[in-house]
């Protein structure tokens, strides 16, 4: 469990780093997207461990939305653009959106290869 959350600590910090680069130059600290991505990965392992006690579908459709909502009150409090200004909660939005986004894709892709280098031949 301990393992799980570090790495997806770590997997959610990168994803929001690179969001920010990719939604028009947002700019916020290391500190800033390891706290997000520490508070992800805690969401992400709750609701993971329910999994077997509801559908996987309504997981998802109470987690994401947790996350998305999560991400944009962290990052809309600590991001500025290349002005130093604030950003607007629009775009605070955006940028959690493209980190879950980057999240969830990472996540399959690491997936789908340990499945193709632990499986039996």
């Amino acid at each position: 469990m301990i393992g799980s959350f570090l790495l997806g600590a770590v997997l959610y910090a990168v994803c929001v780093k690179l969001a920010g680069r990719v939604v028009r130059q947002t700019r916020f600290t290391w500190s800033t997207a390891a706290g997000f991505g520490a508070a992800s990965s805690l969401i992400a392992n709750v609701f993971t461990q329910l999994r077997g006690t509801a559908p996987d579908v309504a997981i998802v459709a109470a987690g994401v939305p947790l996350l998305l909502g999560l991400g944009t009150w962290i990052i809309s409090a600590h991001a500025t653009d290349s002005d130093e200004r604030p950003i607007s909660k629009l775009r605070a939005l955006a940028v959690s959106a493209v980190a879950v986004a980057f999240t969830f894709l990472f996540a399959a892709f690491i997936g789908v290869a340990l499945l193709s280098v632990m499986s039996p031949r």
